[in-house]
């Protein structure tokens, strides 16, 4: 019959209980563990066979098997391999199998070393008789249920890869039907890889279910790629449980009458995965009924999915060394061991430890720490991460003992807490009991030998007693800080005779009260000497309620204000105020003080008066500083606070305003008087910038247009911009110049300007402002007149001294036509006269220029 697409979509998203993945310690070699794939006809015997690679010191294995009761009906099981002992270390549960189900349960008898066999060891055979017709199949699945999956080694519990078996009655695997083949890939470890996964015989296919397994641990699902189905992706595939080795697929035909075709060897998507598993492994994906069932049907009705699993292949490792397994001595005894395993060793492979010893494992070891050093035949070393460090402390049995409620009662039990040694443990009581715990058992004394993986043994003895037993004690605390009212109730059972008691604060009642906050425990002696001891028991005591008041100060009639902040006690807490209010925080207020009653949830109180007063009139000053040296463009604002308005204000400029302006640098002082008459004064400071100054360098043009002028700029508030005139240009330096005179103006960042002028000569020029040193004034026009050099380019005044300081001639713009006479025109004697030139370059920059001059009239 077809699969309805209810049915499918219920079966793809049934919740199925994954196999118990994790692992204590993380396997050093993979365990695989696989169903073979049989074909019979209908009423025939036929076994499938359970075989075992990398099965290596296997201490313990358990699991379910499921098949179709309606294709295969059990009969037994033959051929079991492993060794066994006598008394309960192998059970084939076969109460269920009429259900389609059989547990299985196995222990070592060797928990020392554990059990290893050859690899591809049939470990049993599960036989049935084929109960179903032509064409039909059963997979004979590992699962989790009823019984869960769970292997372990000398190491702890491994998670192994589980490959199903396949019963086909009546075709060969991969014969009619759909195949869905898994493909094979080899990578090297931490690499990615993805198998093609491919069909054949998918003819008029209207729906296919199945799961995808492989080994979580070997193996990181990455994503599907290529998907080549006209169907939706995220309908199709269920990757929920990715992280337990489990993809779901589901596939529905758009046409659930005619079905799709794929074309025989399609790739119809692919499978990609990270190998994340230890080297040399070779790690199954397989087509199975966990989670999802496998089922397919096409345009007639069910048909047969057959599979044709895949692998990944990780390649060989880089020359490693890693602990494989280790076993503590026994106390006193020198009987440890450790095995360790060497990846990518060869045939001339060396090992050396640090005790001496020269072969890969060692035994007979005593306490210590243990560090190997292996080289191969190349002559690479590798030692391991880190020593192995052996102890022989021992076991230690910790017991949790709880007695039973009456001599006539069994409902003890002794919980038993083992640590140190080298695990597994087995343990074997006085009563022959072998679990670790024992339970339902009357008063007495038990005895126990416990017997690690090492087979070092100890043993302890402990006593199930009725006794004398304290309990249900009633602690009534003390409900506000302070108070002696708390008090403790116990109950005594069991001992005999009269009890009598004496408690840690030396009171000798069954019963204590009026106790302060603090610990108390009790001593019970009944009438044959037994004791037992009750508590401590501890009496809590509230903190003490604390108030922590936030006060605004009035700062305008009843502006006032008290916010509390409060701790202790016992929340929520009532407040009580002596102006009436009964809110936490209280405002509005008037200065005065105000009392406060707190009440917790307890009825525990405290009393507390805070102040409010009058707020203090401040005055705060904000100022804005000159711009530029010299100006008046700064100004200072006054504001108050805490004080009530309206303010009146005194500056010492005589201003009455709230703000001054058009100030220059300088202190200035207000006072600020209330509607009250409180005054506060305060003063502010206003700076200015250094004074802008300029100056220029020039170079000569050469007779030509080589010239340049550099300004440089000092003072003021930087960055500077600049402007020539009259060649317009805007940078620190001009060049190309010809031979005159240049101006700039220089503003900085606040707007503050300077002017500067530059005189460009011609190399051959005389220096500027040099003057004539001898002069003859007798009228014959030949040098009778002081000439300075480029006196007519700039404003100029001149002044003619006496070699005594006495000034005799001054003229503005001198203009070069002194001829040695004084301001009265009259000759001034032959001799050396000093003079003074100002030359006013800008109106901002005059500098002085000296020099000396002789008078010489007459030559003889």
């Amino acid at each position: 019959m077809k699969l309805s697409l209810t049915t499918l979509i219920l079966a793809f998203f049934t919740w199925v209980l994954p196999a118990n993945s994790g692992a204590e310690n993380p396997d050093l070699y993979v365990l695989n563990l696989a169903g073979s794939t049989e074909t019979t006809s209908t009423n025939q015997e036929v076994c499938v066979k359970i075989t075992a690679q990398g099965f290596k010191n296997i201490v313990t294995a358990q699991w379910s098997h499921k098949w179709d009761p309606a294709v295969l009906q059990f009969k037994e099981v033959r051929n079991f391999s492993l060794p066994q002992a006598s008394g309960g270390d192998l059970n084939f549960a076969t109460n269920r199998v009429s259900e389609g189900i059989l547990t299985f349960s196995w222990n070592t008898t060797d928990f020392t070393n554990g059990t290893t066999i050859n690899d591809n060891t049939v470990i049993f055979e599960i036989c049935f008789t084929a109960i179903g017709q032509d064409g039909k199949f059963s997979l004979v699945e590992f699962s989790n249920s009823p019984r869960a999956i769970e292997v372990s080694d000398l190491n702890g519990i491994i998670t192994p890869n589980l490959t199903s078996g396949r019963v086909n009655i009546g075709q060969s695997t991969g014969g009619g039907g759909l195949t869905i083949n898994i493909g094979e890939a080899s990578t090297s470890m931490g690499e990615e890889i993805c198998l093609p996964v491919s069909v054949t015989g998918w003819q008029n296919m209207t729906s296919v279910q199945h799961s995808i397994n492989w080994n979580p641990q070997q193996l990181e699902f990455v994503d599907i790629k290529n998907f080549a189905l006209n169907t939706n992706f995220n309908l199709t595939f269920g990757l929920t449980e990715t992280d337990q080795g489990k993809i779901r697929f589901l596939w529905i035909s758009n046409d659930p009458v005619v079905g799709d075709n794929v074309g025989d060897n399609t790739v119809i998507y692919e499978l990609c995965f990270k190998a994340t598993g230890d080297c040399e492994t070779t790690v199954p994906v397989s087509i199975t009924g966990d989670p999802a069932e496998i089922a397919a049907t096409n345009a007639d009705g069910d048909t047969p999915l057959n599979a044709d699993n895949g692998s990944v292949t990780i390649g060989s490792c880089q020359f490693s060394v890693v602990t494989a397994a280790v076993l503590n001595p026994c106390p006193g005894q020198t009987n440890g061991s450790i095995n360790i395993t060497v990846f990518g060793k060869d045939a001339n492979t060396t090992y050396a430890w640090n005790n001496g010893a020269t072969t890969e494992d060692l035994t007979n070891l005593a306490p210590g720490n243990y560090q190997v050093t292996v080289t191969n035949g190349q002559g690479q070393k590798v030692s391991l991460d880190s020593p192995v460090a052996l102890n022989d402390n021992g076991m230690q049995l910790t017991p949790n003992i709880v007695d039973p409620q009456t001599s006539s009662s069994s409902d003890g039990r002794i919980e038993l807490t083992v640590s140190g040694g080298s695990a597994p443990y087995e343990y074997l009581w006085s009563n022959n009991s072998t679990n670790k715990d024992l339970v339902n058992i009357p008063e007495g004394s038990y005895s126990v030998t416990v017997t690690d993986a090492n087979n070092c043994t100890t043993n302890a003895t402990f006593a199930v007693s009725l006794g004398i037993k304290v309990a249900n004690a009633t602690v009534n605390s003390i409900k506000c800080h302070g108070d002696n009212n708390g008090s403790i109730d116990i109950t005594v059972s069991g001992g005999g005779g009269t009890y009598t008691y004496k408690w840690s604060n030396g009171a000798t009642t069954e019963d204590i009260s009026g106790l302060a906050g603090g610990s108390y425990s009790v001593t019970v002696t009944d009438g044959a000497s037994n004791t037992a001891t009750g508590g401590p028991y501890t009496i809590n005591e509230p903190a003490e309620i604390s108030i922590q008041p936030q006060v605004t100060d009035v700062a305008n009639q009843n502006d006032g204000a008290v916010s509390l902040t409060v701790s202790g006690g016992t929340s929520p807490y009532t407040y009580a105020w002596s102006n009436g209010a009964t809110t936490k925080d209280i405002s509005n207020l008037e200065p005065n003080n105000y009392m406060v009653t707190i009440t917790d949830a307890n009825q525990c109180s405290t009393v507390e008066t805070i102040p409010v007063q009058t707020a203090m009139l401040r005055v705060t000053i904000t100022t804005q500083s000159p711009t530029c040296f010299g100006s008046t463009n700064g100004s200072a604002t006054a504001q108050a606070s805490n004080g009530a308005s309206p303010y009146t204000y005194k500056w010492n400029t005589g201003s009455t305003e709230a703000t001054i302006s058009g100030i220059g640098a300088g202190t200035y002082s207000v006072t600020i008087t209330d509607a009250t008459g409180q005054s506060a004064s305060q003063s502010g400071e206003l700076t200015e910038p250094l004074s802008l100054s300029v100056k220029t360098n020039t170079e000569p043009a050469n007779g030509g247009s080589q010239g340049s002028a550099t300004v440089i700029a000092q003072g003021g508030t930087a960055p500077y911009t600049y402007s020539w005139s009259p060649s317009g240009q805007t940078t620190q330096t001009i060049s190309n110049l010809v031979k005159g005179r240049y101006t700039v103006v220089v503003t900085d960042a606040n707007g503050c300007s300077k002017i500067a002028t530059a005189n460009v000569r011609d190399n051959n020029d005389i220096e500027c402002y040099d003057g004539r040193k001898v002069i003859t004034p007798n009228a014959d026009g030949l040098n009778d007149n002081l000439v300075i050099e480029c006196v007519e380019d700039t404003p100029t005044k001149l002044r003619i001294f006496t070699s005594h300081g006495q000034l005799v001639y001054e003229q503005d713009n001198y203009d070069n036509t002194w001829e040695g006479t004084d301001n009265g025109g009259v000759a001034l004697t032959d001799g050396v006269y000093m003079w003074v030139l100002d030359v006013r370059l800008d109106p901002n920059d005059t500098r002085i220029y000296t020099g000396s001059v002789t008078i010489l009239r007459k030559l003889n």
